[in-house]
This record gives C-alpha cells, sequence and structure tokens, in this order.
C-alpha cells in the first residue's frame, strides 16, 4: 500500500468535524509504520534526555497541551489570560482557574515573555519566547521527520519549521485540528501521557525489546529510567503498577515486564494520530501559504472550516482579547 499523500491527511483531520479513525487505520497500515514510530520514540527519548527544556514543555498531556495552546494563540496575536481560558474552556479541556495556573507556570519556567507593546490597558499581552519556539520546533520536527519516512510528501516542510511564517501557518492548522484529537477516546497510553515523564518512560520500555513496541519480556533498570527522566524510583514503580491493575503490563516471576497487547496497540495508534496530524498540518501550512500569496491576506489562525467548536474559540478569543480579562 501506498502513501495517499497530504491532502488525503489533511481532509480527514482538518477539513472534517469527525475523528480521523480512517486515517489512522490507513497509517498504520503503510509500509515502514513500525519502524517510523520506533524513530519517532528513540528521537523522543533522546530529545527529553538532552534538552531538558523540552522536557519541562512536554512532561506530561496537561503541559504538552498548554504550551501548543500558547503556540496557537501567539500565531493570532497577543497571548492573555482570557484567551488562554476562553480556548481551554472551549476545548473542555480545564477551567480558568487551572488555565491561570499553568500560564503562570508558563511565565516562571521562561516560555511566555510580556510584549514590548501591549493591547489594551484593561489586559497584559504576553508571546511565545524563543525558548519555547525552539523547544516546539525540536518537538514537531521530531514527530514530523518520521512521519515523513512512510509519507515523503511531507520532508519539504522539514526544512521549513524554522521559517517564522510556515511556523505560524503550521500552528495555526494545528489549531484548526486539535479540537478532534483533544476530544478523541481516551486510550490506554492515556495513563501514561497524564503522569509526569509517563510516555518517554513508556517509550524506553516499548524500545528494550527486538522489535518495537516490545513483544518480549523486558528487562530494564527503574533506577536508570528514573535518573534519565529526573523522576524517582517510587514514581516510575508506581506507574509500571498502575498499569499492571489496568491490565497493560504485566510483571513475570523474574522481575522483567511485558507490555500487554492493549497497550501496544494503543501506543502504535498514538503514534499514528501524530503523524497523521503532522502530515495534515505539513499540506495545511503550505496551502494557507500560497493562499495568502496570491490574495495578499492572512485568514484568522483559529477559524477553520469543519470546525464549529474551534470558530467559537476564535470568536471568544477575539472578543476577549478586545475587551481584556473580567
Amino acid at each position: 500500500m501506498t502513501s495517499p499523500g497530504l491532502a488525503y491527511w489533511h481532509h480527514q483531520v482538518v477539513s472534517s468535524d469527525a475523528y480521523p479513525e480512517e486515517a489512522v487505520q490507513r497509517m498504520m497500515a503503510l509500509p515502514e509504520f513500525e519502524q517510523a514510530c520506533a524513530t519517532a520514540a528513540r528521537n523522543s527519548v533522546a530529545l527529553t534526555t538532552s534538552n531538558s527544556s523540552v522536557a519541562r514543555a512536554f512532561r506530561d498531556s496537561a503541559k504538552s497541551f498548554y504550551a501548543l495552546f500558547v503556540m496557537i494563540l501567539d500565531a493570532r496575536g497577543p497571548v492573555t489570560l482570557a484567551s488562554l481560558q476562553a480556548l481551554a474552556a472551549e476545548l473542555g479541556f480545564a477551567s480558568r482557574g487551572r488555565a491561570a495556573a499553568m500560564m503562570m507556570y508558563l511565565r516562571m519556567i521562561g516560555y511566555l515573555e510580556r510584549c514590548a507593546d501591549q493591547p489594551s490597558g484593561r489586559s497584559v499581552g504576553f508571546k511565545a519566547s524563543d525558548k519555547l519556539i525552539a523547544v516546539h520546533d525540536d518537538f514537531m520536527r521530531n514527530e514530523l521527520q518520521a512521519a515523513a519516512r512512510i509519507e515523503p510528501e511531507a520532508q519539504p516542510a522539514v526544512e521549513r519549521l524554522h521559517e517564522p511564517e510556515f511556523r505560524r501557518a503550521y500552528v495555526r492548522q494545528m489549531g484548526g485540528g486539535l479540537v478532534r484529537l483533544v476530544r478523541g477516546p481516551r486510550v490506554a497510553t492515556s495513563l501514561f501521557a497524564d503522569r509526569d515523564a509517563g510516555l518517554a518512560i513508556l517509550y524506553r520500555l516499548a524500545l528494550s525489546g527486538s522489535e518495537y513496541p516490545a513483544r518480549e519480556a523486558i528487562e530494564v533498570s527503574l533506577s536508570e529510567i528514573a535518573r534519565a527522566q529526573g523522576v524517582s524510583r517510587s514514581h516510575v514503580t508506581r506507574l509500571l503498577r498502575d498499569a499492571v491493575a489496568a491490565g497493560l503490563m504485566r510483571q513475570e516471576r523474574n522481575g522483567a515486564w511485558t507490555i500487554l497487547e492493549p497497550l501496544r496497540k494503543a501506543l502504535l495508534r498514538l503514534h499514528a494520530l501524530s503523524f497523521v496530524g503532522h502530515a495534515a498540518f505539513a499540506y495545511g501550512a503550505a496551502q494557507a501559504l500560497r493562499e495568502q500569496a496570491a490574495e495578499g491576506s492572512d485568514a484568522s489562525p483559529l477559524s477553520h472550516k469543519g470546525s464549529p467548536s474551534l470558530e467559537r474559540a476564535a470568536h471568544g478569543v477575539t472578543r476577549l482579547n478586545a475587551e481584556g480579562a473580567p
């Protein structure tokens, strides 16, 4: 089976209201899919081990989404507390108080900077810092490069992520598809994604066998994993025991660990969804820049056909940006 091309992935993710199940299944059926998954996991582990900024931004699902929210809002103008709260609420992701706490955290670790020019006297405008942009670029390039292994049309976008205009267009496309990804079904990998360094720990386990994700029982040093990911050994042990209780892993008599089939399948689906999304965003970003060049205009970054929820979020963000925080 050959890859269907970027236009197909874009239609499935951004131009359709439905969760892209058909695209996920098609991606998983492509040649070298599991090899691409292993590449993505290996590079992700390397990034979170060698780059503390990446590790902080993408440590769990909540921090990952808020970092992406900031990039999405930054692509359309100043980031305000009200706009972040509006987007988080519209996507059903977090309360206003949780969004405010996360904004404070992002400022504390240097991912948000105060804008030199403030939009109004009633709200404070921020922008994504160079530090956050660099982290975002590293993370996105890793995923897109792995996707390009099985969808060659995505390769040119890998080299363009450092271009500010292309990056903004890419992030706007992410905004268009994010509502379907956030509201997708909860899966087995969520147990790991919601924990501190959980996905990185799962990747390490999955990479420890003769194939990816490991089928055979694997012997790993929990202390080494904890040290590499900057967490306690008890944190790793508790996570694995919870996975056993959930029927996702099994501890063998000799102390080795086995990733059970439900978790193996969920992990491969997680990679497939990421590849589908990034292929779609690559197409959409290039198309948007072509249209802007032809029309001399810049469409609203958060407004996309086929995504009513995000269109309402864009309207709410625009209104709140104008009025300021209550």
